[in-house]
């Protein structure tokens, strides 16, 4: 990938471990038999928004490959056991411990915790042989970034490997704004309704340059500023008839939470905004609000572990909580009897979000989402393909956020907390270790990215390209979201760093980044914006973070 993704380097480390979450039966969940002629190597897969059908086709494809090959006495062959449950960070201690499952696909993970305690395989020879076996010159290690590089290695060796990458945002309907004529055009005003062809504006003029500030881009089109952003939402609302927004209600604090934390790295960027996990470099944005909201730049400050509550003071942070306030405030944005219910899932959101530009209802141009969304809506395409609105019909985008004001213009960032790894547990039977990492190393070739690629639409945080025939079978959002990846103009910033504080306190510093306070107690942004001004919020995160910052190690 292009994709330069300033990577902040952590030990992320899980203070307790709850090995009795992990009460779910293990091999007895497998729908198949296992196949006494052959050797069962038992896989964990997060089943989450990417779903396993990567995990059944590569197992299809390994399987027939080692066929013939014997892994232990009177048995050929070898049969995946995929365990495709969702279990992730200290839920896997107990199935690390015993092998319950083999190889690991999950995120969230304590790594660092996990490595200490011995539970990982080394499996330094599989990530740094050239896949030379599979037709390729590059190693596992080659297709990972130098700040990967040197996050993985532990004392020299690999115990895990990077998974997938996942952020959450704005996602929008690319159709709804062609044939609505939602677009900014340069100069001023919306793009004609209908004016496209291949996605190539043909109404007069051309569309305006987007958050980046740059013409000919993906985000061209689309609101710079927060100004522009909710003039469109009103003109949506007012003129259009069309429902601006849509997002479940039933865990909108999450979600809205992890929209804040890519909101504010858009505007901070991800050096700056990585200083809260590394606490080693200047702050260039600090500010003070007032309770009206006036801003008060504090002038640059250097960080260190000592002082790094004073990140609480971010304007990132406060410009984050000003845009998500407008959103939820904003008059007719919502359908507020659903997004306001705590009974309305994402999968409801997703649902009643995709019909509503079929059915004759008002339609919904925007949905508050994670990039895995299209996964779980599998259910939902395929019901409207008879429409001919199915998942390879429709074309979807992940808006770009705009920009507090039009000084900021640059690049879209993003953040990632998943930290999604792929493992071996060292208790796996020592017959087995050859067959673990043949396993884990094969679901990292060009073939196996580019297959997971194509069946999630979605992208493995490692350097692969899809040719284009690949491209060709993804779906429009996994054509936009391909085309984000390999721009120079996309940034996603990891919480990952070897800063002593916060190998020492990650899960409460992860946790209060992603977390809103007032008066020292958690609110949800989702319930409380219209209980308090962004001011209030912003002085409550600011206040909490410094008061928790004298009791971390």
């Amino acid at each position: 990938m292009k994709t330069i993704r300033k990577m902040l380097l952590c030990l992320a480390v899980c203070l307790f471990c709850l090995p009795a979450l992990s009460a779910c039966k293990g091999r007895d969940r497998h729908e198949v038999a296992a196949d006494p002629t052959k050797t069962q190597l038992y896989v964990l897969n997060f089943n989450g928004g990417f779903g396993s059908e990567w995990l059944d086709r590569l197992k299809t494809k390994f399987e027939a490959l080692h066929a013939e090959d014997v892994y232990e006495t009177g048995k050929k062959g070898v049969q995946i056991m995929p365990d495709n449950i969702k279990l992730l960070g200290s839920d896997i201690q107990s199935r690390l411990l015993n092998a319950t499952n083999e190889v690991f696909f999950t995120q969230n993970v304590p790594l660092y915790d996990y490595i200490i305690q011995d539970l990982f395989l080394d499996i330094s020879d599989i990530a740094t042989q050239p896949l030379t076996k599979y037709g390729e010159s590059k190693s596992i290690e080659d297709k990972m970034t130098p700040q990967e590089v040197e996050f993985l290695k532990y004392g020299g060796k690999y115990y895990a490997l990077p998974h997938y990458s996942v952020y959450m945002g704005i996602v929008y309907d690319i159709d709804l704004f062609e044939n609505e004529g939602l677009y900014l055009v340069d100069g001023g005003g919306y793009s004609v309704p209908g004016a496209f062809a291949d996605g190539v504006y043909t109404g007069a003029g051309r569309l305006s340059k987007g958050p980046d500030g740059e013409f000919d881009t993906h985000d061209d089109g689309m609101p710079a500023t927060y100004d522009e952003f909710f003039a469109l939402c009103d003109y949506m609302a007012h003129q259009r008839g069309i429902t601006p927004f849509n997002w479940m209600g039933r865990n909108s604090g999450t979600y809205f939470h992890d929209v804040m934390v890519s909101a504010w790295a858009d505007y901070e960027g991800a050096a700056q905004m990585g200083l809260n996990f590394s606490f080693d470099d200047t702050a260039k944005s600090l500010v003070s609000v007032s309770g009206g909201g006036a801003i008060s730049p504090k002038g640059d400050m250097a960080i260190t572990p000592a002082n790094g509550y004073e990140l609480g003071a971010q304007a990132g942070l406060y410009h984050s909580i000003d845009f998500l306030s407008r959103v939820v405030k904003g008059d007719g944005y919502s359908n507020d009897s659903k997004t306001g219910s705590l009974t309305y899932t994402h999968m409801q959101a997703q649902n009643d979000f995709l019909y509503s530009s079929y059915n004759g209802s008002q339609s919904i141009a925007m949905i508050l989402e994670g990039v895995w969304w299209e996964n779980e809506a599998n259910a939902t395409f395929t019901a409207m393909e008879k429409f001919g609105m199915g998942k390879y019909d429709r074309r979807f985008g992940f808006l770009p956020f705009p920009k507090a004001d039009g000084s900021r213009s640059g690049k879209q960032t993003v953040f990632d907390g998943k930290v999604a790894f792929g493992m071996i547990a060292k208790a796996t039977p020592t017959f087995k270790h050859a067959l673990a990492k043949e396993f884990l190393q094969f679901c990292y070739t060009q073939e196996s990215l580019a297959e997971f690629s194509v069946l999630t639409n979605s992208f493995r945080d490692l350097d692969y390209t899809l040719s284009d025939a690949q491209v060709e079978q993804l779906s429009g959002f996994g054509k936009y979201l391909y085309k984000l990846h390999q721009s120079d103009n996309f940034d996603i910033v990891y919480p990952y760093s070897q800063s002593e504080k916060y190998i020492k306190n990650s899960s409460v510093i992860d946790s209060m980044m992603r977390s809103s306070y007032v008066d020292g107690k958690p609110v949800s942004i989702a319930d409380n914006v219209k209980l308090y001004t962004p001011a209030e919020l912003f002085s409550g995160i600011r206040d909490y973070r410094a008061g928790l910052w004298s009791t971390l190690a």
